[in-house]
């Protein structure tokens, strides 16, 4: 008998429309009453390390699925009539999946929040962050988003009626809700959020948002508007031939046919500054920090200075590898204290540099012909038409190239039959030698990075590992047949499927890896792992009895198992009467399984495990909000 939660009564439905499944996640949150190891059928029930009386699961699809992977914010499958589909519940869907892939890119859309682009089907997005009322493509389409400016999370457009409208998209507050255990549980409401209209502006040539104000270059005149006090006081002359506006935390600086004009401070305590001579042909200017102004000229050669307590203070910062003369700038930008720029010198290839003073070339971005930047991180376009980004020296995430192929994730790494790329690895990793993915397995301990069977470009099949686990990287094995799979640890994998099982790297706990006679599975947890062979089902590894590892009596039997999931220190089993059980520890209720008919397909990650079965997709143990806070969403 299910009892319901009043909190969350609502229906997860699955849209798979065209060739694109849009997963709209309603969570259904239940409590489940008498003793789930009793209806286990097991006359040896397993025990449990620190009981936990929350009995509780969520139905996150009624339609079953052949899960793939879960963790404490997400859940990813395909439907079982059509497995060339992918869906992803929960976090996923505060992400642009669909919008990931980048055809002929026309112009980059940064923001601090969102990495975008314009190609030939308008506004396409690869990294987000936060929640959204609106999507940010929405967003970014609403106005001329050749000028768009953010800040402190809005975002900003000019608008045909020659307004700014300001739009927030994050909004949203946190409340205290009483579960009926008598706890609360902190949920995340959304809110419409407002738009900011500012103007309407005669002849907009420039604007920048300071916390909720806007500064706007009107034609000649700097026109300030907003409820926030400014830090400066602006300037009221106007600037005959104004051709841009910069402004920071206390100085506001235009660019005019005389130079630059800048003014610091408030009207009490007023500084002015005025610069002439090369700043007379600069074409765009850039605020660079609290007291730093950049520019370029026709010719894209920089110029930087430093704006000091007295108006006599100003201090030339162009970076001092840009004014070589043996340097051709292509490109160069700021944002925030950052600078970057695109070079040649001489006859070497490009570089893209970037740095606060000195700037340091980034690796793999020789073929780049064009870039764009905030302080949060830098997106490049090469002769190809791939996007890669960059924070400082480290991968950001990049979209893949729209080739019809099907797009494949793993925690971190993304790829199609044209690309592979893995964020947050350092900018020297290269995947261009990543032609094609055979298959892939999530390396336990970082569950974000793959081990992978790939072919390179000479169609030669390999075996890689990405990631924190050097050893796995450094001594995988050469690959014997084409018909092995997979299973990666904390400093241990294994190859298997062909004549011979091969394990690398650390042995787990001291404890050696079982001989194992032509595995159908095998699968790593925390310090641990567990296989599936001809003999029946065995699992090793690191203090197995204190942690109530141990294969149950009977459950190692010949054929008894016949599918299983590992979470850190538990263990998940179908058996071959079709029931579900689970043994370990059970501090985040893992352990408290649901009452299912006829399962399929199991996934754990943590203390987190779903189900696919009669009943739809029912997860359970450790959740985040990702997948309860959905029923408000």
């Amino acid at each position: 008998m299910l009892k319901f939660n009043d909190s969350f009564k609502s229906i997860l439905t699955i849209l798979i429309a065209s060739c694109l499944p849009i997963a709209l996640p309603i969570a259904l949150t239940c409590a489940l009453t008498g003793s789930a190891f009793a209806d286990a059928g097991f006359n040896q029930a397993p025990s449990a390390g620190s009981i936990d009386t929350r009995d509780s699961y969520t139905v996150v699809s009624k339609a079953p699925l052949r899960l793939e992977s879960v963790s404490t914010t997400s859940l990813c499958g395909r439907p079982m009539t059509s497995p060339e589909q992918r869906l992803c519940l929960g976090e996923a869907l505060n992400q642009v999946d669909a919008n990931d892939t980048v055809s002929r890119l026309q112009r980059f859309l940064l923001t601090e929040t969102h990495s975008c682009a314009v190609d030939e089907r308008g506004v396409r997005c690869w990294k987000t962050s936060g929640r959204y009322q609106r999507p940010i493509q929405e967003i970014l389409a609403s106005g001329d988003n050749s000028m768009v400016r953010s800040s402190g999370g809005l975002v900003c457009l000019p608008q045909k009626d020659k307004t700014i409208v300001c739009q927030n998209s994050e909004q949203g507050e946190w409340i205290a809700e009483n579960q009926p255990d008598g706890t609360t549980k902190n949920i995340f409401i959304k809110k419409i959020p407002a738009n900011t209209v500012f103007g309407p502006f005669k002849d907009l040539r420039d604007f920048h948002i300071i916390d909720s104000s806007l500064c706007a270059l009107d034609g000649e005149e700097v026109i300030c508007q907003g409820n926030q006090e400014l830090r400066f006081t602006p300037p009221t002359r106007k600037f005959p031939g104004a051709k841009g506006l910069s402004v920071s935390y206390d100085t506001v600086c235009v660019l005019y046919s005389e130079g630059l004009s800048c003014t610091k401070g408030t009207k009490d305590n007023l500084v002015e500054f005025k610069i002439g001579d090369r700043w007379q042909s600069a074409k765009t200017v850039f605020p660079s920090g609290y007291d730093s102004i950049c520019a370029v000229d026709d010719k894209e050669a920089p110029m930087c200075v430093n704006l000091g307590e007295k108006s006599s203070d100003i201090t030339d910062v162009t970076p001092v590898r840009l004014k070589s003369p043996d340097v051709k700038v292509v490109k160069f930008m700021t944002s925030g204290q950052r600078k970057c720029a695109l070079i040649e010198k001489d006859s070497a290839p490009r570089s893209l540099v970037c740095g606060t003073s000195d700037l340091e070339p980034i690796p793999n971005t020789s073929e780049l012909t064009d870039f764009s930047m905030t302080e949060y991180g830098t997106c490049g376009v090469d002769k190809k038409g791939l996007v890669s980004c960059f924070y400082n020296t480290v991968h950001m995430p990049s979209p893949l190239p729209e080739d019809g192929s099907k797009s494949s994730t793993l925690g971190l790494c993304r790829w199609n039959d044209s690309r592979f790329h893995c964020a947050n690895l350092d900018a020297a990793t290269d995947f261009s030698d990543i032609k094609k993915v055979i298959s892939s397995t999530a390396i336990s301990d970082t569950p974000h990075y793959p081990c992978l069977i790939y072919e390179n470009q000479s169609a030669v099949r390999s075996l890689r590992c990405f990631g924190g686990a050097y050893q796995l990287m450094e001594e995988a094995p050469p690959l014997s047949n084409d018909d092995l799979k997979l299973a990666a640890g904390n400093s241990t994998a294994c190859l298997y499927g062909g004549d011979a099982t091969k394990c690398w790297g650390s042995l787990i706990g001291n404890a050696e890896v079982p001989n194992l006679s032509s595995p159908k599975k095998i699968s790593f947890g925390d310090d641990y792992a567990c296989a599936i062979d001809q003999f029946g089902f065995v699992c090793w590894g690191h203090k197995m009895e204190e942690r109530e590892l141990n294969v149950p009596a009977n459950m190692g039997d010949l054929d008894f198992v016949v599918d299983f999931s590992l979470g850190d220190n538990h263990v998940c089993a179908i058996t071959r009467e079709s029931r579900l059980t689970c043994w370990g520890q059970n501090d985040e209720g893992q352990l408290n399984y649901p009452p299912v008919t006829n399962p399929v397909s199991i996934v754990s990650s943590g203390d987190t495990n779903c189900v696919s079965s009669d009943e739809g997709v029912t997860c359970w143990g450790a959740r985040s909000d990702a997948l309860v806070k959905s029923a408000h969403d």
